[in-house]
């Protein structure tokens, strides 16, 4: 019976572990631009994710938009269209018509 228990516990840890790094949730959080990114004076100055919209700050404003997973790693905005993600825990790349944007995970 304890290894029976303990083979739920170890497969249970398993799929918790599994989700938390999902692309989906992995986006969900505030991201400050990097390099090229944050020299680009036409960059967001922050992005903000929650499970459905998108807060982008640029130069005192902010624009909220609404955005959906299409892909595993692709999401649909619905002002500025298809985006192209790669994310992990610190970082987030973003192609939007080519161009890539790169972001760390604000603290």
């Amino acid at each position: 019976m304890k290894k029976m228990n303990l083979l739920a516990s170890l497969m249970l840890a398993v799929l918790i572990a599994s989700c938390s790094s999902s692309p989906e949730r992995l986006l969900i959080g505030k991201w400050n631009p990097t390099g090229k990114t944050a020299q680009d004076a036409d960059a967001p100055s922050q992005l903000e994710f929650t499970k459905d919209k998108m807060k982008m700050t640029m130069g005192g404003m902010s624009i909220e938009m609404a955005y959906q997973w299409v892909a595993d790693d692709k999401i649909e905005m619905n002002m500025m269209g298809h985006a192209d993600i790669k994310v992990d825990k610190k970082s987030l790349t973003m192609t939007v018509a080519g161009d890539a944007n790169t972001f760390e995970r604000a603290k």
